[in-house]
């Protein structure tokens, strides 16, 4: 806390002619030299008026040393964050925060949850963190891995994230019903056999399960690229195809859609057959890397 300091009126060791400092409080200003410790850095006087201009400037001062504090507040927060090995190197966009926060509202917590496409593991750490439920990261390559890792371990959920190599159309590690949730986030318009991945998600998730996906989708003037292969009705009309329910769909940014949909309590895999399999009953997951 800075400390303000007023010479007192009337007579001094100078007088009362005016060898007396009557300057009034010295105001660091936020962000100065003086702030950041440096004692012979100058400093900005303000001078101490009387009546309505006086107040004012008393008032600014004030205003900028409450400004300072919380700054200050804030910087020990994150640094105190950090030591707690919650800061996490992998930043997230404004775009990454408004769809993790709307897949994590979706979500609530305790559901076991499989994120197909987890490259880095951003999505499965972040999920691991905010829900304390045990989240298996599929991708097709193990390149990110090694970084999953690293920012698991930092972010204290180890024991609850890991990664596993294959292939979303092929999910033969996992038994029937395995998971409450499913997530993809800009994954799908990477998959080419759309159908065998979206029916073996339904295979692999609990009765009643979520599949959230986030993902580019085109939409009337905003200009498309190479990721937008889908308008939102094609995807809406993509997930009932392979069984689903309660298809939903919302924007989260221009070019970008959420949608969620339900395992219905009577899935019967995608257009009517039933898939077959055995509740419980998963073989070891080839390539399993543990986070």
């Amino acid at each position: 806390m800075v400390e303000e300091r007023h010479l007192s009126d009337g007579a001094g060791a100078g007088g009362p002619t005016g060898a007396q400092d009557r300057r009034g409080p010295r105001v660091p200003v936020p962000g100065s030299p003086r702030v950041r410790g440096d004692p012979a850095a100058p400093t900005l006087s303000a001078p101490c008026e009387s009546g309505e201009d006086g107040a004012r400037d008393r008032d600014a001062a004030r205003a900028a040393l409450r400004e300072l504090e919380a700054r200050l507040g804030r910087v020990v927060a994150a640094v105190r964050a950090r030591g707690r090995g919650r800061h996490l190197a992998l930043a997230l966009s404004a775009e990454e925060a408004r769809l993790y926060g709307r897949l994590l509202e979706r979500l609530g917590t305790g559901a076991t949850v499989l994120d197909v496409g987890c490259g880095d593991g951003r999505l499965a750490i972040y999920l691991a963190r905010h829900t304390h439920a045990q989240v298996v990261g599929l991708d097709i390559t193990s390149g990110g891995f090694a970084q999953a890792r690293r920012e698991a371990q930092r972010a204290g959920v180890a024991r609850l994230a890991s990664c596993v190599q294959g292939d979303a159309a092929r999910l033969s590690a996992f038994g029937d019903g395995r998971f409450g949730a499913v997530t993809m986030t800009y994954t799908l318009h990477h998959i080419a056999d759309r159908a065998a991945a979206l029916g073996e998600i339904g295979r692999v998730l609990a009765p009643g399960g979520l599949l959230l996906i986030g993902d580019y989708v085109r939409e009337r003037g905003v200009p498309a690229n190479e990721c937008q292969r889908f308008g939102v009705a094609e995807l809406q009309r993509l997930l009932r195809g392979a069984g689903f329910v309660r298809v939903r769909s919302e924007s989260i940014a221009p070019g970008l859609a959420f949608l969620s949909a339900e395992k219905g309590l009577r899935y019967a895999g995608p257009h009517g057959a039933r898939t077959a399999g055995r509740p419980g009953r998963e073989r070891p997951a080839h390539g399993f890397l543990a986070v």
